[in-house]
């Protein structure tokens, strides 16, 4: 078997091509041929430092644009095929294509229905994305649910979560979908009822908003950076988010003992159960947020034992559980892709 994932790289860690990278790394680990094509203005593997790929991927690197499908790698499936025009199958060997869903609404709702009509199957990062399948006429065989994972040699509990200091932490990302202003105002007031809280925010974007005293921005740390002094010194994870397909790096706080307090972002609803492994409000309420905020810092015994069983619940996200999944899925398909390919049941 023979995948190639067409992701558009750039030279900073990005969630939704992290999945990818991991996915590739996951097939490769289970003795797959797995081609990654770097769409855009990564020109090769330096530019990927910050990760570390299994020695087994291949990669490609092709300038930004409409791909031809002749500059394509020989494959038996090809993921994210938008890029190479709309049937990248009509080539021979280029690959039975399929959709990575990994959110629905970022993008014009034109070219977002056009992505869900594509008659072939759709990878599905969440399971709200399910239903939005279901809603978009996609039937059950056209679907596979494939959770994402992360590293968990390197996400961990490194300092024991009853000993870490008054601090929290929140990715930032200026994008409105991602409610930067909604964390920054939880931050600020919870200082004011708190002034000895400190505050670490990261991300790989410039900073674009006024932070409160107490707060830092790390701009694009080194992994074990925001390991070991951003995710292992605090003590809870704030995602303020509108909406998000999945939620990454609230997974990967949870994994290393910070207590997630996040809005209802629907891809948090397989991860975020509110009051077991996380404390939960609804978008853009920064007084709710705030309070749930100060209580878990406050109240020591409680956010120890959110925290514990977030860290239970982080350990169920498995990369190479997801790539089995996926490989499973991709044999099905290979199997009978006209089936596949068709709206019949």
């Amino acid at each position: 078997m023979i995948v190639s994932f067409i992701v558009s790289s750039i030279p900073r860690p990005l969630g939704g091509n992290t999945v990818c990278y991991e996915l590739a790394n996951g097939l490769a680990r289970r003795g797959r041929d797995a081609h990654l094509v770097h769409v855009g203005p990564v020109t090769g593997l330096h530019e990927l430092a910050w990760f570390r790929f299994e020695p087994g991927v291949q990669h490609t690197f092709l300038p930004a644009g409409r791909i031809d499908v002749s500059s394509l790698p020989d494959a038996d499936f090809i993921v994210n095929p938008g890029h190479a025009g709309d049937d990248p199958s009509a080539r021979p060997r280029t690959g039975l294509p399929l959709n990575f869903m990994q959110g629905h609404g970022a993008i014009p709702s034109e070219a977002q229905a056009a992505r869900w009509d594509r008659p072939w199957p759709k990878m599905l990062i969440a399971t709200w994305l399910i239903a939005i399948a279901r809603e978009m006429g996609v039937p059950d065989h056209q679907m596979v649910y494939v959770p994402p994972g992360i590293d968990h040699h390197k996400y961990r509990v490194l300092t024991p979560i009853g000993e870490r200091p008054m601090q929290v932490a929140m990715l930032y990302n200026q994008h409105p979908a991602k409610g930067p202003k909604f964390g920054i105002d939880v931050i600020a007031e919870v200082k004011r009822r708190i002034p000895e809280l400190r505050a670490a925010l990261f991300g790989i974007f410039e900073m674009q908003h006024a932070l409160p005293p107490g707060a830092d921005y790390l701009l694009d740390p080194p992994q074990e950076v925001l390991v070991e002094q951003v995710y292992n010194g605090s003590r809870a994870f704030i995602c303020s988010s509108v909406q998000e397909g999945f939620g990454l790096c609230s997974v990967e706080a949870m994994a290393c003992g910070g207590a997630l307090v996040t809005s209802a972002t629907r891809g948090s609803d397989d991860f975020a159960t509110h009051e077991v492994t996380a404390l939960v409000s609804a978008p853009k309420d920064v007084e709710s947020m705030a309070n749930n905020l100060e209580l878990l810092l406050r109240d020591d015994a409680r956010r120890i034992a959110l925290a514990e069983r977030g860290v239970t619940a982080a350990a169920k996200f498995d990369w190479d559980v997801s790539a089995e999944i996926l490989e499973a899925y991709l044999e099905r398909y290979g199997r009978d892709p006209a089936r596949f390919r068709s709206q019949a049941p």
